[in-house]
């Protein structure tokens, strides 16, 4: 509804009809029970409101006196003592418990052990070494030989490889390093003292790195008296 000032005015209050009273089929007293809709068999009745649990017709049990069972575990406790037992005061010993534990323990007869029927030095293949050692004994040597034959295989096959150099060649080698290193020192002097490019400063450690190399082979070669070079493939079939 579009809004409009007549809405403003209150309305009468509308009060719905009431349906009709509903009343059921079975309101004419013919109601069928069922044999224990009503809390047990159809032939029991309910138990009248009056005849409710009175404090005299309880039947309770036989009052009896409270007896302890001395036949459970413990049995009874000894009792309270009276107010005319007095306990014992002022009982001491002399006994000196060190020394008496000392005395018991030096003068004690050890025990013996249990003897056994069964030995076990007398059982069959004691001190004999065990099957499974011996087992794993002969597969490290077969494995140690295995890898024995593969390493004189593999030096076999480098030694056919390696030359020894010759002591003409070794010191030839020598020389050539010797006048290598003697180049690089006379390019590496020819550098300027001002490093200002970094084509300078590259150009510098590059002739200190390839002097220093030429200087460790030098050392290298000279410091031992065989020098092995491998052949080239030319040459092993040959």
């Amino acid at each position: 509804m579009e809004e409009t000032i007549y809405n403003l005015i209150p309305q009468p209050e509308v009060i719905p009809d009431r349906p009709p009273m509903y009343r059921s089929i079975h309101s004419n007293g013919e109601v069928k029970k069922r044999a224990q809709a009503s809390f047990g068999p159809g032939q029991t009745l309910a138990t009248s409101p009056k005849d409710f649990l009175r404090r005299t017709g309880r039947d309770l049990p036989e009052v009896r006196q409270f007896r302890y069972d001395d036949s459970e575990v413990g049995g009874r406790k000894p009792p309270v003592p009276t107010r005319v037992e007095e306990p014992i005061h002022g009982l001491t010993t002399q006994k000196n418990f060190i020394t008496t534990n000392a005395v018991d323990t030096i003068f004690a007869v050890p025990r013996k052990p249990p003897e056994r029927d069964f030995r076990y030095t007398n059982r069959p293949g004691y001190g004999e070494v065990p099957r499974y050692i011996t087992k794993i004994k002969s597969e490290i040597a077969r494995e140690r030989s295995f890898f024995d034959d593969l390493q004189q295989t593999q030096t076999a096959q480098e030694e056919e490889k390696m030359k020894v150099l010759s002591e003409e060649e070794r010191q030839e080698i020598i020389s050539g390093l010797r006048a290598r290193w003697a180049q690089l020192n006379k390019e590496y002097q020819t550098i300027s003292f001002t490093l200002d490019t970094p084509a300078k400063r590259q150009r510098k450690e590059r002739y200190e790195a390839q002097m220093a190399q030429v200087e460790r082979d030098i050392e290298k070669i000279a410091g031992r008296p065989f020098v092995f070079v491998e052949q080239p493939q030319g040459a092993q079939q040959q």
